[in-house]
């Protein structure tokens, strides 16, 4: 054992997981001048803990990814530096933002495994876990009028108020990705008579629209056609009716 500044500094290698046991006998010189030569013996006795080498992969998602979309996640492998750990996945490209964070973006869904592994002594790797993940679409977006959602019966005076539209996805998506209106058709109907569909970029209502519906009367509505982009590149078409309370 080595000793350095009155410290013995033991080390080996857990060779075997469970509860193991270590002991030693600390040998000092006598203090008494006449006994020189002689030692005070001091036994001792510990036990140690050997465990599965592990690694911790974390993120907010709850072990989910989404489709296109880049997920971020935090990978670690206690005592090896993050330089010396290398992550790989069959349906994610993944690439490294350093300080043991990844980005993956997936690019099939269902159940996935993340791979991890260590250098854990030059040029030998070892794999210290694989962790199930599961990869999902984004969900279909919805259609609000400030805070609520577009459909069915409205005061005008809300419409007014705001308008225009948005796309989002909703209050319970873990992600901060936004869809985005492509285009919106807005079409008014005064009983059977249709009137011709205009555009609204944006989903924003132009002055025209705004007049159009502050004449609108009681069970009158505006007929939309909505086309939005997802954050992960999937278009939707969503046809939504607000009635004239």
């Amino acid at each position: 054992m080595n000793i350095t500044d009155g410290f013995g500094n033991y080390a080996s290698m857990g060779n075997s997981v469970g509860e193991h046991t270590w002991k030693g006998v600390v040998r000092i010189p006598h203090p008494n001048p006449k006994r020189k030569g002689e030692f005070l013996t001091y036994p001792f006795e510990n036990k140690y803990l050997v465990a599965q080498p592990s690694a911790v992969v974390s993120s907010d998602k709850l072990n989910i990814m989404y489709m296109k979309l880049a997920n971020e996640m935090t990978i670690s492998v206690p005592g090896i530096s993050s330089d010396k750990i290398r992550v790989s996945n069959s349906k994610c490209s993944i690439s490294k933002k350093g300080n043991g964070q990844f980005v993956f973006t997936p690019n099939a869904i269902g159940k996935t495994d993340i791979v991890v592994q260590a250098e854990i002594s030059p040029g030998k790797w070892e794999t210290m876990g694989t962790y199930q993940w599961m990869i999902k679409k984004l969900p279909k977006p919805e259609i609000i009028l400030g805070n609520k959602e577009v459909g069915g019966k409205i005061n005008k005076s809300e419409i007014l108020a705001i308008g225009k539209i948005k796309a989002k996805y909703s209050d319970d998506f873990p992600l901060s990705a936004t869809p985005s209106i492509q285009s919106c058709k807005v079409q008014f109907v005064r009983g059977s008579d249709l009137g011709p569909q205009t555009d609204a970029p944006g989903g924003v209502f132009n002055p025209t629209q705004i007049n159009s519906i502050r004449a609108l009367r009681k069970n009158e509505s505006v007929s939309l056609e909505i086309v939005v982009r997802g954050a992960d590149g999937i278009t939707y078409t969503i046809n939504r009716t607000m009635t004239i309370l």
